[in-house]
């Protein structure tokens, strides 16, 4: 079984996703991938949180499964981004039509660093 399956299954095991949406996810991860990707388009979406100087996640998110994982900020995360005027969104749907890369967010407040990127 694939890492990404054993990840789905133990958020469901957690209470952080529903089956619903394990069922989505799972779905999308059966999908075959694009033949070939051009040069330079972005294929994952890498998040980073730390707190206090420590790191709290570190993940690589193919950009296909992103928006389902949307979900999963921290609301703490979510509201700061929100204050920012940053729409993770439509952010993401701008760099998937035009094949950009780079850093989307980069908030720091007192103790915690969130960043989000996309390569």
């Amino acid at each position: 079984m694939s890492e990404e399956r054993m990840r789905i299954l133990k958020m469901i095991a957690e209470g952080k996703i529903s089956p619903e949406e394990a069922d989505q996810l799972l779905e999308s991860l059966d999908q075959p991938a694009p033949a070939k990707e051009k040069a330079g388009k972005p294929r994952f979406v890498k998040i980073r949180v730390e707190e206090r100087g420590e790191e709290k996640v570190n993940i690589s998110l193919p950009l296909m499964l992103v928006k389902s994982f949307m979900n999963f900020i921290p609301a703490e995360a979510r509201d700061k981004m929100e204050d920012k005027n940053i729409d993770i969104e439509t952010i993401l749907a701008g760099l998937e039509e035009n094949g950009g890369t780079g850093t989307l967010v980069d908030v720091e407040d007192d103790d915690e660093h969130v960043e989000i990127k996309i390569e």
